[in-house]
């Protein structure tokens, strides 16, 4: 098994997996007190209302740890994997917009589904 030379999706992959690791652990540990346009979820859903806005932050913290950790390990196969060693800028920068659509998609959803447009929490009866 030899180690192969960190190509551009190599590099790419491992750095937003990094920052998306990086992004929820602090979340996790030290999350934004209050809603500001910087460092926070930008969503409509979750700007609704405050209680929207936390929840959103508290259910992104493992999401955004996986799709790190996920981005991290794709991001190792074409070092050990002689296969990977073609892939270069598009398929990881196509990979990592999937990721975060995916990610933002997931967020929104379950803000959806716990409040209203207007950011009263919905009855779950």
């Amino acid at each position: 098994m030899a180690l192969n030379v960190l190509n551009d999706f190599s590099f790419l992959t491992f750095l937003a997996g990094g920052l998306f690791m990086i992004t929820g652990i602090i979340y996790k540990f030290k999350p934004p007190k209050k809603m500001t346009w910087f460092g926070a979820m930008q969503l409509k859903a979750a700007r609704s209302s405050e209680e929207a806005w936390r929840e959103a932050i508290r259910f992104a913290v493992k999401p955004i740890i996986v799709a790190g950790l996920f981005l991290t390990v794709v991001g190792l196969l074409p070092i050990f994997f002689s296969n990977f060693q073609f892939f270069t800028f598009l398929p990881a920068t196509t990979l990592i917009l999937a990721t975060s659509l995916l990610l933002i998609s997931s967020i929104n959803k379950h803000i959806n589904s716990l409040f209203d447009e207007a950011g009263n929490r919905r009855d779950n009866a």
